[in-house]
């Protein structure tokens, strides 16, 4: 599989033979949209029972400037399509600094990653490289879990830890849950000592930021350039 470089080198190259005026890039700025709870089930179910995880690469500000998150997040983004799956970017609304003056809403973002082929519709035909994905990015990004949803019609979905074991179990949860459940998770966490179970465990419980329950994801590409830059990534019409 090429790399995502010499992809958008290739498409770079188509664009400028069709228009040899064209000196821009790929890169564009993205209108977030916020979605309810029904338009997110509708977008998001038809991933349900083929299998998904749910990760950030994000980490607190005590850890990372906001300039070494974004670009985190763009290598995840890159790492995710090299191994040969694309991805929705999801974000969770936060309020900072609840009550003061400055109080203002943040949006984290994570990324839902369907066992789906890149580019694609067809479907990989089990989950075991998605699993083993999902345990190598949290090992990079210093993450306590990802989120798993196994391929299939059973409705149980696992946060996984980095050593490959069950952290914790749901039941009967919709995609539109699990979402939420995932960004609640991540506003009680303050990252603790690495190997460092105790601090880990109360982690958990350290509050960080004020979970709005507000989900956002990103507005359609609105020309062909656009979405040749954001390869990788699914698309909805809302």
């Amino acid at each position: 599989m090429k790399t995502v470089d010499k992809l958008k080198s290739t498409l770079l190259d188509m664009i400028k033979r069709v228009n040899p005026d064209f000196t821009g890039s790929l890169k564009t700025n993205i209108e977030l949209i916020k979605i309810n709870e029904s338009s997110l089930n509708r977008i998001f179910d038809k991933h349900f029972k083929d299998g998904f995880i749910i990760l950030s690469s994000y980490r607190g500000s005590n850890e990372k400037t906001k300039v070494q998150n974004e670009s985190d997040f763009n290598e995840l983004k890159s790492i995710v399509r090299n191994n040969g799956f694309g991805y929705i970017p999801v974000y969770g609304g936060f309020i900072e600094n609840k009550g003061d003056s400055n109080e203002t809403e943040v949006r984290e973002p994570a990324l839902l990653i369907p066992n789906q082929v890149v580019g694609s519709s067809k479907l990989y035909d089990d989950d075991s490289k998605l699993y083993e994905l999902g345990l190598k990015l949290i090992k990079i990004y210093n993450q306590d879990s990802f989120l798993y949803k196994p391929a299939g019609s059973d409705n149980k979905s696992f946060y996984i830890d980095k050593s490959g074991n069950v952290d914790m179990e749901f039941n009967d949860k919709s995609v539109n849950d699990l979402i939420l459940q995932y960004f609640t998770d991540l506003s009680k966490h303050e990252p603790g000592k690495k190997d460092d179970k105790e601090n880990d465990k109360m982690s958990k419980t350290a509050k960080r930021f004020t979970f709005t329950e507000n989900i956002y994801i990103n507005k359609s590409p609105n020309s062909l350039s656009e979405s040749w830059g954001r390869y990788g990534e699914y698309f909805y019409k809302l």
